[in-house]
């Protein structure tokens, strides 16, 4: 399920969870970092700017998600990509 995180003064999203499909731009517009989760099981996200961020169609693997924050990615498992 898709849509915003309905208790009081929470501003969380909730986002597909892994093995779901991920639409094609973020839901919304401040949530521009690409989480991919790599063949070995490394959780990379990948900012706007980077060199592999243009790259990345987020429609083509089931375990890709959009992420708000770089705190919010981390806390969650993912790591910065190198390039």
């Amino acid at each position: 399920m898709v849509g915003s995180d309905r208790r009081a003064g929470s501003t969380a999203r909730i986002r597909p969870a892994v093995g779901t499909a991920v639409p094609r731009v973020p839901d919304t517009p401040e949530c521009l970092i690409k989480g991919t989760i790599e063949r070995s099981g490394e959780r990379i996200y990948h900012q706007p700017g980077q060199a592999s961020y243009e790259l990345i169609d987020m429609t083509k693997k089931r375990s890709e998600r959009w992420f708000c924050s770089e705190a919010e990615a981390e806390a969650t498992g993912w790591r910065k990509a190198v390039r």
